[in-house]
């Protein structure tokens, strides 16, 4: 976009602010949405600006420092719920301290940081293992899950992560098959030994694990491509 004849890369937002999460300051549960274009982040038109957004929750990378807005009862967003339960102001994550982040993915209501060096952060909700930890505890704010991460992909409730080795992993809900591993999602109680939420395991296709390659990964709600 040229701005005062400067060219400078702008992310927009607009719709659904009832959880504060187009950034605007309003007053939360006040401003229910706008129709208008609300200026997230700008930066020179030089640098990306990563984003993704979760169903009340928005999350972007601007020059290496990753920001969120909106609901935060599970963390989502990476604050302390017990002091603001909405951001509708961006709240700059500083969990990684020095480090760069490149990439963030949202689920539904957990989110996940790829830095530079490669390693995988995640924050938010846990409750199928999407967030790559085993067990079930909502993870109250950034922690490292992995390491040699080359990308990462999120879907409502499961997470796909290419490792810089060729390996394809997964974790979370598996129900329709989208993390493509042997775990199933148990319906009937969260401790059950077949549930989905026992960390990374391997992507198995046609019965072989997949090692090697993969180019290009995606995830939507509940499928995986």
């Amino acid at each position: 976009e040229d701005v005062d004849g400067v060219k400078r890369k702008n992310l927009y937002a607009f719709g659904n602010n009832r959880y504060g999460q187009l950034a605007t300051g309003d007053y939360v549960g006040n401003s229910m949405g706008t129709a208008q274009l609300v200026l997230i982040a700008s930066d020179s038109a030089r640098n990306e600006i990563p984003f993704d957004v979760g169903i009340h929750h928005s999350m972007w990378v601007r020059q290496g420092t990753l920001y969120g807005a909106g609901r935060c009862f599970s963390y989502e967003v990476g604050g302390r719920n017990d002091v603001y339960q909405y951001y509708q102001d961006p709240y700059v994550v500083s969990a990684f301290g020095r480090r760069d982040c490149k990439k963030v993915v949202c689920g539904r209501s957990n989110s996940i940081a790829l830095l530079e060096d490669g390693t995988m952060w995640a924050t938010g909700l846990n409750t199928y293992g999407q967030g790559g930890l085993p067990g079930l505890n909502t993870m109250a704010g950034f922690v490292q899950v992995l390491s040699e991460v080359k990308d990462v992909e999120a879907g409502y409730d499961h997470t796909i992560v290419l490792m810089k080795d060729g390996r394809l992993l997964s974790a979370g809900n598996n129900q329709y098959g989208q993390c493509a591993t042997e775990r199933e999602f148990a319906t009937t109680r969260f401790d059950h030994p077949g549930h989905s939420n026992q960390g990374f395991r391997n992507c198995v296709i046609d019965g072989v694990s997949v090692t090697e390659g993969v180019s290009y990964i995606h995830a939507n709600a509940n499928s995986t491509f």
